[in-house]
């Protein structure tokens, strides 16, 4: 346990070395999530809750698929950030 520590303290008192080896997962993460909001608000998913779950249920794979693609992509990019 006093090596984990010891390894969490030694990288975050280096933030240029977190922000290098963590930049690219967290650009290619968030651009995901803001592809994924640009396509709820194109298939007219606004406020309105009823309306929200009306698009889903119409759409469910494409939602299913963006869940399951999302995941995948934050289990393979925190591996390999915390393999670096």
């Amino acid at each position: 346990m006093k090596t984990v520590l010891t390894l969490y303290a030694r990288v975050l008192g280096q933030p240029l070395l977190l922000l290098r080896l963590g930049g690219l997962m967290m650009a290619i993460i968030v651009g995901y999530q803001v592809a994924l909001l640009v396509t709820l608000e194109s298939l007219g998913v606004t406020h309105d809750q009823q309306a929200a779950q009306q698009v889903i249920q119409q759409n469910w794979l494409r939602f299913a698929l963006g869940v399951v693609v999302l995941v995948v992509l934050y289990i393979w990019l925190t591996t390999v950030f915390a393999v670096r």
